[in-house]
């Protein structure tokens, strides 16, 4: 890593971050962590958490590596990953509420080596390898302006909009962790299982996939029908807090 040094520590007790396995403190320079917020099922989201950090000048790299690092609620995140605009507007909703989230590394680069490779749009992906198909580029982005514009940040000023840039991070204020968590009889996403999550299993309840009020969400074993596995599942882990 470039300048900077990550360092894996046990949690401190009365720390409210939602880290499960370490406490993550950066060297050279100072970098803040915020506690993750959730996308919650409920809310229409898909039920991950997202963080925003705050590490002057970090490198595209070193931020991927930094962000599959950490952690949340037992799963390994990764530099966020924007598929729609409802995550698109949860991000700005939750980091950019005034329009001013600053340049912030994304999980965006262009794949050079992609058979649909062309400068300046071409070739775009995801780490995660999901589909590169929504995009919320600001106005006259992505332009390659330099010839190894080859990784996405946000905008510096308003609602979060992106631009492709170079691996090095002058000016880049840190970057979006996204954390695809799962919790077992966690219906609704808030990181607990509880009475809201018993109450989603009933309301669906002998429901099968295709059928009107089904939710699949309350679908905890995948079999496409809500029914007693689905609420043993809640049942076994109540009270469970994966945050």
């Amino acid at each position: 890593m470039s300048g900077f040094t990550l360092l894996l520590a046990p949690k401190p007790k009365g720390i409210a971050a939602s880290f499960v396995s370490v406490g993550v403190v950066w060297l050279s320079p100072q970098v803040t962590v915020a506690a993750p917020v959730g996308w919650s099922f409920s809310e229409g989201g898909n039920g991950h958490y997202y963080e925003l950090v705050d590490a002057n000048d970090i490198q595209w790299t070193d931020a991927r590596d930094a962000a599959e690092s950490m952690s949340c609620c037992g799963v390994f995140g990764h530099l966020a990953t924007i598929t729609s605009a409802d995550e698109q507007a949860f991000i700005v909703a939750n980091f950019a509420p005034g329009n001013e989230v600053g340049y912030r590394w994304l999980g965006g680069f262009q794949d050079t080596g992609s058979s649909d490779y062309a400068e300046p749009d071409g070739g775009w992906s995801w780490i995660t390898g999901e589909a590169w198909s929504f995009t919320a580029w600001h106005s006259g982005e992505p332009n390659n302006s330099n010839p190894d514009h080859d990784f996405l940040r946000t905008w510096g000023s308003g609602p979060a909009e992106w631009e492709d840039f170079v691996n090095e991070g002058y000016d880049t204020r840190g970057f979006v962790v996204e954390y695809p968590v799962g919790c077992l009889g966690d219906v609704d996403g808030d990181l607990t299982v509880g009475f809201d999550d018993l109450n989603f299993i009933l309301s669906a309840w002998g429901r099968a996939d295709g059928d009107l009020g089904f939710i699949p969400e309350a679908d905890l074993d995948g079999s496409g029908l809500i029914d007693f596995t689905d609420l043993n599942e809640v049942l076994l882990n109540w009270g469970e807090s994966c945050s």
